[in-house]
């Protein structure tokens, strides 16, 4: 559960190469910041997936520093399911 920090994000994507009209300063996040969202940040993934000697291909790393962090939800599934039968074991 985290709140995404709309406003810091915003700032990235008009700094980077995605810098249009549509992501222009003064817009007011407030309310967007404050509600509470379940997922998983794609940078502790990595690091327990590199922790753990995982190999694992759900996690987008950024190329260069005007990308973004991103997850492939669907390589989850695998995982958890095999997981989920050595649990019942």
């Amino acid at each position: 559960v985290y709140n995404f920090e709309a406003s810091k994000y915003n700032e990235f994507l008009r700094t980077g190469q995605y810098n249009d009209a549509r992501f222009a300063s003064g817009t007011d996040y407030s309310e967007a910041e404050k509600i509470r969202h379940n997922g998983f940040i794609a940078q502790e993934v990595e690091r327990t997936a590199q922790e753990t000697g995982y190999q694992f291909d759900g996690v987008i790393a950024p190329k260069n520093d005007k990308e973004a962090y991103g997850l492939s939800y669907s390589q989850f599934v695998v995982p958890l399911v095999k997981a989920m039968h050595w649990q019942k074991r």
